[in-house]
């Protein structure tokens, strides 16, 4: 298994926790489910990162991300997606996400559409 770039980025208000393959391709950004953390992500990011950049992060209040007591609605989450993409300088990301962070990816990309490739 390859290494992972580790790394914490403070956006929203919130500092998340994030592993990147950080091997110069196109970026990848996978968002974990309620109940997981971003290394859920692991098998699956193993076999992307010969082709992309995978980004996986910890959501605020999940694995290694801080945990504040509020600011869990799909809002809030959004825009910290938007932020991690901002503070890592992902360019049109692809994102892939599963439970919650699908409809975190969803509603990100309905609001800013141009930062998001797919």
């Amino acid at each position: 298994m390859a290494e992972w770039n580790t790394g914490e980025i403070t956006t929203n208000g919130v500092r998340l926790h994030f592993m990147r393959a950080d091997n110069g391709k196109p970026p990848m950004l996978l968002a974990h489910g309620l109940t997981d953390a971003g290394g859920c992500w692991l098998p699956v990011a193993e076999q992307l990162r010969a082709h992309y950049d995978v980004v996986m992060y910890d959501a605020r209040g999940h694995g290694r991300s801080e945990k504040p007591a509020s600011g869990y609605t799909f809002d809030t989450l959004a825009a910290d997606m938007v932020g991690l993409i901002g503070a890592l300088g992902l360019a049109q990301p692809i994102v892939i996400g599963h439970s919650m962070g699908a409809a975190t990816a969803a509603l990100a990309a309905a609001r800013s559409p141009a930062l998001f490739r797919a």
